[in-house]
């Protein structure tokens, strides 16, 4: 009876954290200046104004005090007063069609763009949340160990991800169902055409999420040669999502980007810079390498992350060596092999470690690893146990 009790509370915190994920997000957002354009081209999608528009709500919403903080400075009071260069910059941000389109549709149906903004993170982190625990379960792991679940993500800043005006929360949502339905069984009819959908909304909902398909199906490719056939479709329709993506924003490619996002001024900015700088790339490579060596608590997860993942991976290939890994301990290998290849490259052309980039791999490393190391660490109780009794 006490076993089954304690059973249910690892999935009693993980719907409180849903839920508070589902509340804090709602009712307390951040605001992050992300939210002035996703809502102007929220409202452009479906014909109800754009830019000046979105700063109108935005300043109603917020008042006039802190609405001066989204025009100060050199880059917000330019994107504010001069419309060419709010166009030009708009680029950033519509390589994400799917959270802009969600924003359209919400926000007419509530009539605020800048409360939709936030709305679909705190949903979707929720969502996220509520899924993770179900993959969980999936992975194998006994209820006792899925403490992991909320306690990843309350390490990882689960309430600070569910508050932001960005795709993270939803590109994290779509990659975990993704996993779910890749890890359900043969990739056949109905699964292979869910993995082909989901993986084109995980691109339309934030770009880089093609490096996430693309480790993930190179894994199963190189490990799991029945899915040879689909993932190279799978890879195949995320790639030309990107392209297509690409071409019709207007984007001005990686190289602008990482110029604008982590080397260049922002203020003395005029997209798009097309010239790499080796010189500030470097720059900013050791900063992301101070970062997640400690100089920053949800950065140095990145490590963390890494070395779990390298534990499982590691692990998996010494069971397959000696005939003892079973379905679950194969799948657990290539999705580890998978995110390390996906991490490592995502930082090498991206070095940020900023954790809401990332909350997908964060979370599925502690499910794997709980997985990993639960049947040994109940075996050395039992047996500590059992040394103890008279």
């Amino acid at each position: 009876m006490n076993s089954g009790r304690l059973a249910i509370l690892p999935a009693m915190a993980t719907a409180l954290l849903a839920a508070l994920c589902l509340a804090f997000g709602s009712l307390y957002p951040q605001l992050n200046y992300d939210v002035v354009p996703y809502a102007a081209l929220a409202k452009e999608m479906r014909g109800a104004g754009g830019k000046e528009r979105a700063y109108r709500e935005l300043a109603s919403r917020v008042g006039d005090g802190r609405f001066q903080l989204y025009i100060s400075g050199a880059y917000r009071e330019r994107m504010y007063r001069d419309d060419d260069f709010f166009q030009r910059n708009s680029s950033l941000y519509t390589i994400r069609p799917v959270y802009i389109f969600l924003c359209s549709v919400l926000g007419g149906l509530i009539h605020s763009d800048i409360s939709a903004t936030y709305l679909i993170s705190a949903v979707a982190t929720a969502l996220a949340v509520l899924l993770s625990f179900v993959l969980a379960g999936s992975r194998g792991v006994i209820d006792s160990a899925r403490w992991t679940v909320p306690v990843t993500w309350i390490a990882a800043g689960a309430l600070n991800l569910a508050g932001l005006s960005t795709p993270d929360a939803l590109e994290t949502f779509l990659s975990l169902l993704f996993v779910w339905v890749a890890i359900r069984g043969p990739w056949q009819g109905r699964r292979t055409a869910g993995l082909l959908s989901i993986a084109v909304l995980m691109v339309g909902a934030r770009t880089d999420a093609l490096l996430l398909v693309s480790f993930l199906m190179l894994a199963e490719f190189a490990l799991e040669p029945r899915h040879r056939r689909v993932a190279s479709v799978v890879f195949l329709a995320a790639l030309s999502t990107y392209l297509i993506i690409q071409r019709v924003s207007g984007n001005y490619g990686y190289i602008a980007v990482l110029n604008f996002q982590l080397i260049e001024d922002r203020a003395h900015t005029v997209m798009p810079n097309l010239a790499l700088d080796v010189h500030g790339y470097l720059l900013a490579l050791a900063r992301g390498i101070g970062q997640i060596l400690g100089k920053d608590f949800q950065a140095a997860l990145f490590s963390v992350c890494m070395s779990l993942l390298a534990f499982v991976a590691l692990r998996g290939r010494r069971l397959s060596a000696r005939k003892a890994a079973d379905g679950l301990d194969h799948r657990a290998q290539i999705l580890a092999v998978g995110l390390l290849g996906y991490l490592a490259v995502r930082f090498a052309l991206f070095p940020s470690p900023c954790a809401r980039y990332m909350m997908n791999a964060y979370v599925l490393a502690g499910i794997l690893f709980a997985r990993a190391i639960w049947p040994t660490a109940t075996t050395l109780v039992a047996r500590g146990a059992q040394s103890r009794a008279p």
